[in-house]
């Protein structure tokens, strides 16, 4: 579920770089695009939000069961990304954090979007002119 939710999260937020509500905000993508497609992915933008709530609620449904029935606290676990091992053999406990690959990748995406952002085409509506 947490993969669904960060793919759905990451679509959500692509649509919206190319998003216009028809009167006075675009995304700052919408020049790269026709004003016919930028429609549809805000529409696609405005459906999958609504994918999204249910999701989580299916998300957190899940994990107040498990909280229920395993007795297995997942709400520390998701937060800590870490979770509790009972009675694991030492040899499948894994130790190693790659926390530095999550903040590279963040690094390198922010600036690759800033970048892409920054040099994107002023958009002209010439419906509105």
């Amino acid at each position: 579920m947490v993969l669904v939710l960060l793919m759905a999260l990451g679509t959500q937020a692509v649509f919206g770089l190319f998003s216009n509500d028809d009167i006075f905000n675009t995304g700052p993508l919408y020049g790269y695009v026709s004003k016919e497609l930028s429609r549809k992915l805000t529409s696609m933008h405005r459906i999958l939000f609504y994918w999204i709530v249910i999701a989580a609620a299916i998300h957190i449904v899940a994990v107040i069961a498990h909280q229920i029935f395993d007795k297995a606290n997942l709400v520390i676990s998701m937060f800590t990304g870490c979770k509790q091992l009972v009675n694991a053999p030492e040899v499948e406990v894994d130790y190693r954090s790659r926390d530095w690959v999550a903040v590279l990748l963040i690094v390198a995406l922010s600036i690759g979007l800033a970048w892409v952002i920054r040099h994107a085409p002023v958009s002209l509506d010439l419906d509105s002119l």
